[in-house]
């Protein structure tokens, strides 16, 4: 691949916040036999479901999740009580309607469309032939709908994934599209997934269908006569456990769907009461074994899957750190220049010790560039880390633990030790080093990276602080040794 074809869009990474932490599926079956990287995230059930919902219907889910919160701050799982997955709002659990105050927030950050469309226009045109799904579903922030198209919604005949393609003509989509990657990134996004939430209801719950005032009879039966079909076919793929917890709604949720129910209801509580970002639920929401439908758990326990980053086309980082990065992308472009002559290339956005990184691997190695950031009004300063590939098709260690976060990397600088590779979720053999020089375990030799003046006394003083015993082998903020 060529280097200024990719470079320009990889740098581009480090002047932008994350926007979603993702768990992708590699389809290399498809009929154009391009690689298609499908991505999932079960935040965007929280938005799909405002968004189809008959608001009555929404508003008693509010009101059995306040009832509920009142009783339990935890969730109740065979008679025990484990702790909840996000911090509850006083303000809903206090109010006399939660259901008018959810929906007030819901309006103010989303528009008064969200939450006022008739029930059997938010999710409409819906057709299906063989393995292809398309309809029209509701935008979120206008009158109008977008035209959303699944490909491969059957497992295969051994259960295996099978989704070739995910398209949807809103912008989120197609800002979320991976660019520079070897990859074509889709995204099952928001209007996707209600999509598939609105097929799921149609199958479980017969009287969900959505049926137009009377004077627009001809629209009813042809519609009527579609959604009857879907009651007929074969089980499909669904990538979460959700909206399925919910088609008893009319009456008592099952003893089983009250879990993953109230969890879907915190996911919306957050986002919209506490400003928690896509990114911050679903790293908790990842953690919940329960979610994940059987074809896709198989999928990331049988190593086919990876959990990556989608990268923010908008939210920039603030000025200070801004200031930074722009000196970064001479640095990352220095290591990329570097490493693609050994035979590395880009391959994802990823975490490293709960930080965004850029992943870069050959055949044999991986090496995670993590751009410096500003936090608690301290910078911390750039590192990358390299580590072997894991085998293809190797078996995960465990796909809902996290890596640590909550260790300073500089504490364990030129140290090999194990460690969870948040990508792969395999524990592997690691080494954190300085964004100073470039050493990589296949390849002899040093080689020196050029960084800013001002990086320097920000290395020195932050290796002075977690690795004092290593400030004698700095040369101006070169770490020139190796220690095993």
């Amino acid at each position: 691949m060529e280097y200024k074809e990719i470079v320009p869009d990889i740098v581009e990474a480090v002047s932008y916040m994350p926007r979603n932490y993702v768990l992708t599926w590699l389809n290399s079956r498809t009929r154009t036999g391009t690689n298609n990287k499908i991505a999932f995230g079960p935040a965007y059930e929280l938005k799909a479901e405002i968004l189809r919902s008959f608001w009555p219907v929404y508003a008693k889910r509010i009101r059995k999740w306040a009832e509920y919160r009142r009783k339990h701050s935890g969730y109740v799982i065979m008679d025990k009580e484990v702790p909840a997955l996000f911090s509850q709002s006083e303000e809903m659990l206090k109010a006399k309607d939660p259901a008018f105050l959810f929906r007030e927030a819901v309006k103010e950050k989303e528009g008064t469309y969200v939450t006022d469309v008739e029930p059997w226009e938010a999710v409409r045109s819906i057709e299906r032939r063989g393995s292809r799904l398309n309809g029209k579903v509701k935008s979120k922030r206008h009158k109008g709908h977008y035209d959303v198209l699944v490909r491969g919604i059957f497992p295969t005949t051994e259960g295996d994934l099978n989704v070739d393609v995910v398209n949807c003509d809103c912008m989120e989509h197609k800002e979320s599209m991976g660019k520079g990657s070897k990859y074509v990134f889709m995204v099952w996004d928001v209007h996707p997934t209600a999509l598939m939430n609105e097929i799921v209801s149609l199958r479980l719950n017969p009287t969900h269908l959505r049926k137009p005032p009377k004077a627009k009879t001809s629209y009813k039966e042809k519609e009527t006569e579609k959604e009857d079909s879907f009651y007929k076919l074969p089980e499909f793929f669904h990538p979460f456990n959700f909206v399925a917890n919910w088609s008893g709604e009319r009456g008592q949720l099952a003893p089983k769907s009250i879990y993953l129910a109230m969890v879907e209801m915190d996911m919306a509580i957050d986002y919209y009461f506490n400003n928690s970002t896509y990114d911050q639920i679903n790293r908790q929401v990842f953690r919940v074994a329960d979610i994940y439908a059987n074809a896709l758990k198989e999928a990331a326990l049988d190593g086919e899957c990876r959990f990556e980053l989608l990268k923010h086309s908008s939210e920039r980082r603030d000025e200070k750190d801004r200031a930074l990065a722009d000196a970064e992308k001479r640095m990352i472009t220095q290591f990329y220049n570097e490493i693609v002559l050994l035979g590395y290339e880009y391959e994802c956005n990823c975490l490293e010790m709960g930080r965004p990184a850029i992943r870069f691997e050959n055949r044999e190695n991986v090496l995670d560039f993590v751009p410096g950031r500003m936090q608690d009004n301290r910078y911390r300063p750039a590192f990358y880390v390299t580590k072997p590939k894991p085998p293809a098709g190797m078996k995960a260690e465990d796909m809902c633990k996290l890596d640590d976060s909550s260790q300073n990397p500089f504490k364990n600088l030129n140290i090999t030790h194990d460690s969870l590779d948040d990508n792969t979720k395999h524990v592997v053999q690691s080494v954190i080093r300085a964004a100073t020089t470039l050493i990589l375990p296949d390849r002899p030799g040093i080689t020196e990276i050029d960084i800013p003046s001002d990086y320097e006394q920000l290395y020195r003083k932050t290796i002075r602080q977690y690795s004092p015993e290593k400030e004698k082998d700095l040369k101006k903020a070169r770490l020139l040794y190796d220690r095993r």
